[in-house]
Parts: C-alpha cells; structure tokens; sequence
C-alpha cells in the first residue's frame, strides 16, 4: 500500500492512480493530498486503461457537454 507501507495494495484511486489496500488508507490517501478520488473525464485515457465504467462515464460526459452547448439555428 502506497499509504500505510504495510499491506499489499488491493485498489487504485481513479482520480491519482495511487494505490491502497483498505477504505481506511483510502480516507487517508483523499485527506493527506485532498485527492477527490474521481478521474479527471476531460483528460486523455490510453486505450490500454478503459474498461466499462470508463467507457460509460465518457458516454455521461459527452451528454452532459450537449446539454450545455448552445443549440445550432436551423
């Protein structure tokens, strides 16, 4: 664990990449750095680091962009 240093690390933070193995060291990890523990959905992801949540959390973002965007005249 990249945390506690003591135990191996089960979970990777989706916001920082850093690794930890338990809720406890995660809690740590989000205070000590004030990580949100959420991905950045603007920054480029490689291809190798999608999966299904990624995927539909792009998806999400993209109709939430068109929501915002002005409508096109026709």
């Amino acid at each position: 664990c990249m945390e506690c240093k003591e135990k191996i690390s089960l979970y990777q933070c989706p916001g920082c990449q850093i690794r930890t193995c338990s809720l406890q060291c995660c809690q740590a990890h989000k205070k000590r750095t004030g990580c949100t523990g959420k991905r950045n959905r603007s920054e480029y992801l490689p291809l190798c680091r999608m999966n299904d949540n990624t995927l539909q959390s792009d998806y999400f973002f993209i109709e939430e962009v068109l929501e915002i965007m002005p409508r096109a005249s026709k």
